[in-house]
């Protein structure tokens, strides 16, 4: 379960330094294909913590009982 917990911890770290980067690029490029994707992977993250966290909360109570 733990182990688990911190590869999505670490998953989310990548995706956001991954985003950064992403957008950075995008803007000093001025690629539009990148800068929609980033913008897609934002809307994305945004979406997917609180579901993460409710899976995660949820996932340990049901390994509790």
């Amino acid at each position: 379960m733990l182990t688990i917990i911190i590869l999505c911890l670490l998953c989310t770290l990548f995706g956001i330094g991954g985003l950064v980067f992403a957008i950075a690029g995008g803007l000093l490029k001025f690629s539009f294909k990148l800068l929609i994707f980033s913008i897609t992977l934002i809307i994305t993250i945004l979406c997917g913590i609180p579901l993460l966290l409710a899976g995660l909360f949820f996932g340990g109570l049901a390994f509790l009982f």
